[in-house]
């Protein structure tokens, strides 16, 4: 226990945080549908960083690939591999809306299934194995700083969607909550509290934009 909780409190927290974890897995299930919907309804995927998309999805190949090498049971990691799927979806809905569908992809595509394959397989030495997973971390950390770097820079939101951040920013700080109270995981909660610092800043950054954008036209 990370607080040092006991009693009546520490079992109340336990079971908030189990709620929490329901309520994860359900919030998993959809959060990538508002950015989907946003691209496929507006046409475009204005606003959106391709490089951010592509670290977040080798960030979500490797610990699905990882976990599924190494045997674990699919209810330890059933939530990564939802957001694996969905970013799958999202990404090539923003490809095909750039038109970037085509046989120049072939190599990366090949390479990715080579990867996903040797991993899922455990082909890898443990020691690599291992250092996959621990490449995560700074992997998505990247994604969401690259993304909201260029929105920073841009000032234009386009078709990001602040609920798609919003809802990931619910999911990273249950984590955090429960990094606290039941694992007691320093690197997890370390790794989820500057994950929600991120996808808070972007939500935030998204809904200013587009409420100052809004103001211009008005004018």
């Amino acid at each position: 226990m990370f607080l040092g909780y006991n009693g009546t409190t520490y079992e109340l927290l336990v079971s908030f945080c189990n709620f929490l974890s329901y309520t994860v897995v359900g919030v998993t299930c959809i959060y990538k549908a508002p950015q989907v919907y946003a691209v496929v309804s507006s046409g475009s995927s204005l606003g959106i960083a391709i490089p951010s998309l592509t670290l977040e999805f080798t960030s979500y190949t490797i610990e699905t690939g990882y976990q599924y090498g190494m045997g674990y049971p699919l209810d330890t990691y059933f939530e990564t591999t939802l957001m694996w799927a969905q970013d799958v979806i999202l990404f090539w809905v923003v490809l095909e809306n750039r038109k970037m569908l085509n046989l120049r992809l072939a190599p990366y595509i090949a390479f990715y299934a080579f990867l996903g394959a040797f991993l899922m397989n455990r082909c890898f030495p443990d020691v690599v194995m291992y250092a996959f997973i621990l490449s995560t971390t700074p992997i998505i950390c990247s994604s969401k700083i690259v993304q909201l770097w260029k929105l920073l820079t841009t000032q234009q939101p386009g078709s990001l969607s602040a609920l798609t951040w919003g809802l990931l920013s619910y999911l990273a700080g249950a984590r955090v909550l429960t990094a606290i109270v039941i694992t007691g995981d320093i690197p997890m909660f370390f790794n989820n509290f500057f994950a929600t610092f991120l996808d808070i800043w972007l939500c935030c950054a998204i809904i200013y934009y587009n409420r100052k954008k809004r103001a211009r036209r008005r004018s």
